[in-house]
């Protein structure tokens, strides 16, 4: 009888080994299956943490060029300039008989009658030789005879 419950026990627990083995390898093969999930689903959450980064330091840079282009755009006075470059002298006009500031004054009527001559209804605008002519006082009769119609 003792040999017979030895088999049993024997027997109980091979069954019982074989039922946690079986079990185990149950387990063994769901994790085996949900590994390659989490695989995936940790490559799914980097691929779009990435994307984030990417999409974060892409509007970073487009801020960046905005203010910079917005930094150009504005405009600036003379004196802010870093690049700017001394004007060149000119020399003074050959035969000129009129000081500078009348020379000045003198291009701003012949600019003036260009402009508006045609609303002024001035058919022959002087030019700037007859117009130094005349403030000289060195004209012929025809010049006087314009430059008094012309007034």
């Amino acid at each position: 009888d003792t040999q017979v419950d030895k088999e049993r026990e024997l027997q109980r627990q091979l069954l019982q080994l074989q039922a946690q083995y079986t079990q185990s390898l149950e387990e063994r093969k769901e994790k085996e299956a949900i590994a390659p999930l989490e695989l995936q689903l940790q490559l799914a959450e980097r691929v779009q943490h990435e994307e984030r980064l990417f999409f974060l330091a892409r509007e970073e840079q487009v801020k960046r060029e905005q203010q910079f282009l917005n930094a150009i755009n504005q405009p600036m006075e003379d004196l802010e300039l870093t690049d700017s470059k001394a004007l060149p002298d000119l020399p003074r006009f050959a035969n000129c008989g009129v000081t500078e500031d009348t020379f000045a004054d003198v291009l701003l009527i012949v600019e003036f009658l260009h402009a508006f001559g045609a609303a002024l209804k001035i058919e022959d605008i002087p030019t700037v030789n007859k117009l130094q002519c005349a403030i000289l006082n060195d004209q012929t009769s025809e010049d006087r005879a314009f430059f008094t119609d012309l007034l």
